[in-house]
């Protein structure tokens, strides 16, 4: 008797990919991604190296239907490798209609996130009462803008900048910040640059694009 080889069928579920909220572009580094109470993990790429496929997105298959929610950093931590996440838990509905594409979600980079060489970027602190878990925007023009970011506890933040803007007669960039969408003030800018703070009255400041920039903001 010949005993022909079994064949498994497996059916996708979805794909994630994680994307950098400022640039939005895909996060390359392998996350410690799993689905929460049954700890289901994504299947691993061609080469078997990995879990997070050459495309940046995390595979999943023959999940049954239903509510998902989907895990990224290890058990009680609030960000893994400089990465966080201001947005609301990944919950996934399945089945997904036909044809879906992968499922993004933004993450921001931690305050003490390195930055590309080259890049303009700030890393803010905000000074005063209640200067943790604070909604900041930066921007040239702010009703043209989306991104922004949350202080952390110690009231610190990083603001990254990556597509060209418009700069003044000086080469410099010249920006304002919004807090709490406008409910909170900013009474002084302080620009650090060799130890030397060049002062700003108000919300409205410059920096020198291509390069980070230490920032405090007195609110």
């Amino acid at each position: 008797m010949t005993l022909s080889p079994k064949i498994w069928q497996h059916k996708f579920s979805f794909a994630l990919r994680f994307i950098n909220h400022f640039s939005q572009k895909p996060i390359t580094q392998e996350f410690p991604v799993r689905l929460n109470h049954s700890y289901i993990k994504p299947v691993t790429n061609a080469s078997q190296s990995a879990r997070c496929h050459a495309d940046g997105t995390y595979r999943f298959i023959n999940l049954i239907e239903g509510n998902h929610e989907v895990l990224w950093r290890p058990p009680f931590t609030a960000d893994f490798n400089h990465w966080t996440n201001w947005q609301t838990p990944i919950d996934i509905s399945l089945p997904m209609p036909a044809g879906s594409n992968a499922i993004t979600q933004e993450l921001w980079p931690t305050p003490s996130a390195s930055v590309e060489p080259g890049m303009t970027a700030i890393r803010g602190k905000l000074i005063g009462n209640q200067a943790d878990s604070v909604h900041v925007r930066i921007a040239r023009n702010l009703a043209m803008s989306t991104t922004y970011s949350f202080s952390d506890q110690y009231g610190e933040f990083l603001f990254l900048f990556p597509m060209p803007e418009r700069l003044n007669n000086q080469g410099r960039l010249e920006l304002n910040i919004e807090l709490e969408n406008g409910s909170r003030n900013v009474i002084r800018t302080e620009l650090i640059q060799g130890g030397v703070a060049q002062i700003y009255p108000g919300a409205n400041f410059q920096i020198t694009p291509g390069q980070e920039s230490r920032v405090r903001f007195f609110i």
